[in-house]
């Protein structure tokens, strides 16, 4: 009966342990696939905001060019895009900023968020 209680407050201590250093190895900046420095995720981060506001320019430009009111697929599909690199900068580290930019799509003005990486 004895040595249950010592094997079960050593297994906890040790599962303890573990699940301490992956919380430790989780943190921000070293999510996988960020590069080895600061100014590597940045990089990183950098050129995933280039790739996805060239995305969202051509959504727009789609948009405008139909005639049909597609501004709700376009909302959708940007904020689609735009967390995906939020959810990449973070797991990196790395500050994203929007500016709300206006359109004219199918008669209306539609604010568009352009997304930059914010430098401290």
């Amino acid at each position: 009966m004895k040595s249950k209680k010592i094997i079960s407050a050593v297994l906890v201590c040790v599962l303890a342990f573990a699940m301490s250093a992956t919380s430790f190895a989780a943190g921000k900046g070293n999510g996988a696939g960020c590069g080895n420095s600061n100014a590597a995720a940045i990089a990183k981060i950098e050129h995933q905001v280039d790739l996805a506001n060239a995305q969202i320019d051509k959504l727009v430009a789609h948009a405008q060019a139909t005639p049909k009111d597609d501004v709700d697929w376009l909302l959708w599909k940007v904020d689609q895009i735009a967390a995906n690199v939020r959810a990449k900068a973070d797991k990196c580290g790395v500050q994203i900023a929007c500016e709300y930019v206006a359109y004219e799509i199918d008669g209306r003005v539609v604010l568009i968020d352009p997304l930059m990486v914010v430098h401290l």
